[in-house]
């Protein structure tokens, strides 16, 4: 479904404030994960009080630039899905390790 332009206005805004927030922010392609393993990533994200998203590469550059997340923008290429920790540095790595190889 495609949004329109005030949707994706807002999807901007809050992955902006997510990144703001942010103490570190990670970036995994998740092709040929099962539903059931994307579940499971979901699940483990909010038990690490991570916060992912899933938005369109263009969307989610126009909301990092000029934060402390930028650093990201170059490997945003194809299906991939952002993680943001707002208390644990290292809370984002230890839940894509172990769900996306």
């Amino acid at each position: 479904m495609a949004l329109n332009l005030e949707a994706k206005k807002v999807v901007v805004e809050q992955v902006n404030s997510l990144a703001d927030s942010a103490i570190s922010v990670g970036v995994a392609e998740y092709r040929g994960l099962t539903v059931e393993q994307m579940t499971n990533l979901r699940s483990s994200a909010m038990d690490a009080n991570v916060s992912l998203r899933v938005v369109k590469n263009t969307l989610a550059k126009i909301a990092l630039a000029k934060t402390e997340c930028e650093c990201v923008l170059p490997v945003l290429s194809g299906p991939v899905i952002l993680g943001f920790s707002q208390e644990d540095p290292g809370a984002v790595a230890r839940v894509f390790n172990d769900f996306v190889k």
